[in-house]
């Protein structure tokens, strides 16, 4: 059975660039789409904000097999 797994991540809309410091300097995808969303909120309505407008991008995750093992 396959399962389907997902990171979401933060996309600067004018650039096109993924966003990595809006909770975290180091932080550049979530496990959890509300995570993502409470933090691109927070960063799209801060008024301290130093990049521009960012939206929510989902990454479908498929698994391959491992090649050293072949």
């Amino acid at each position: 059975m396959e399962k389907k797994l997902y990171l979401y991540a933060a996309r600067d809309i004018e650039t096109g660039k993924l966003a990595s410091d809006l909770t975290n300097p180091k932080k550049k995808f979530w496990h959890r789409k509300s995570a993502a969303i409470e933090a691109i909120n927070k960063s799209n309505s801060s008024p301290y904000r130093h990049r521009g407008k960012v939206e929510l991008v989902t990454f479908a995750l498929t698994e391959v097999p491992n090649e050293s093992n072949n």
